[in-house]
């Protein structure tokens, strides 16, 4: 039996399911895609909010690759360039709220595919 389940196999690799397979979980690994939408959502929601505090248990640059994968099929390349620049939420405020709101739309998008 497996010291993990199927929902902190996918939270440990980001979502991304390939990793679960190369480390050689695929045999313990059974999440329906209900519940792999489920944790993309949660783990988006932690991302926007890691950012949104500047601060937290997630690092700053992990939080940026998770939603530029998790959300990538509806990410723009002004808001991938906006989520890549360090230094938005000092010297731009208003444009870094525009991007946290922005992520949020995509995030309320996503529930409705």
């Amino acid at each position: 039996m497996s010291p993990f389940t199927s929902k902190e196999l996918f939270r440990m690799n980001g979502g991304q399911k390939i990793y679960i397979h190369l480390d050689g979980f695929s045999d313990v690994y059974s999440a329906t895609a209900q519940e792999e939408e489920e944790w993309s959502r949660e783990m988006i929601i932690e991302a926007i909010s890691r950012l949104e505090a500047g601060e937290g248990d997630l690092d700053e640059s992990v939080a940026t690759d998770r939603l530029i994968f998790l959300n990538s099929p509806g990410i723009s390349s002004s808001l991938l360039a906006a989520l890549r620049n360090k230094t938005l939420r000092q010297e731009h405020p208003i444009a870094f709220q525009n991007m946290i709101t922005e992520l949020r739309d995509l995030l309320a998008n996503r529930s409705r595919h």
